[in-house]
């Protein structure tokens, strides 16, 4: 079946009159659309017909992978998602190619800002007006910074004036680049990058002393060392990730 009128004739108009032509149905039809068909005059009309007017974002072109695991219950539905800190992976090769020593590095900071947990309600089945509470924990250990995750994060205790973090490469490097994702990178930062060999004696091999808003901050040519110590001077006292590249 298929409708023409001029370029005037609206969709909503298109889909009351053939909802308005046709006889109620005694089973459900499900009736997938464009979001030009949505409308609560258009779906009060489908319901009389016993038509189910589900409208979506099509738009008559292939439509791209979803990449999700999807789960099951026993009655054909989707068990709800739970979100946590893994999510999808790269979606596409990724651009740096690199290896990140952040990885396999130890990282302790000068101090670390307590947990804090959220509870939440989700209304799982919205149709069946089905809402469970979950919670979550938001930690904010320093170890987060090398996670490569964009879901987690390291943050000073708020009472910590002169915050830092220390990473230890468990043996002697030649870094070649430092790459900092400051928390609130819009707000701007200053810092001081200090490398040492033993984790006692410090040398400052970089810094930025002009409070810059930018992410990532990148740190370049820092030599030798197995440690290294950033001094966060001004700026949010937190960081996304520290990714260190020979």
């Amino acid at each position: 079946d298929y409708q023409f009128d001029k370029n005037t004739h609206t969709d909503s108009d298109f889909l009351q009159e053939s909802l308005s032509a046709m006889e109620k149905s005694e089973e459900e039809i499900i009736l997938v659309t464009d979001g030009g068909y949505d409308g609560q005059d258009n779906v009060a009309l489908a319901k009389e017909k016993n038509v189910k007017l589900v409208t979506t974002a099509l738009i008559g072109k292939e439509a791209p992978d979803a990449l999700a695991d999807f789960e099951f219950n026993e009655d054909g539905t989707i068990k709800t998602l739970v979100p946590d800190m893994r999510g999808v992976g790269y979606l596409s090769a990724p651009q740096e190619t690199r290896r990140n020593l952040a990885l396999q590095a130890d990282f302790r900071a000068s101090s670390e800002k307590a947990p804090r947990t959220a509870v939440v309600d989700i209304e799982t089945q919205p149709e069946k007006a089905s809402v469970k509470k979950y919670t979550r924990t938001h930690t904010y250990q320093a170890a987060h910074v090398g996670d490569e995750s964009n879901g987690t994060r390291w943050m000073a205790a708020v009472t910590d004036s002169s915050p830092y973090i220390t990473v230890d490469l468990k043996e002697m490097r030649n870094v070649g680049e430092c790459q900092f994702y400051f928390t609130k990178p819009t707000e701007g930062h200053t810092w001081r990058l200090e490398k040492s060999v033993d984790g006692k004696h410090w040398q400052v091999c970089a810094e930025e002393k002009k409070l810059q808003a930018r992410s990532p901050h990148v740190a370049k040519g820092i030599g030798e060392a197995r440690y290294l110590r950033l001094h966060i001077l001004r700026g949010d006292a937190g960081m996304w990730e520290w990714k260190i590249y020979e």
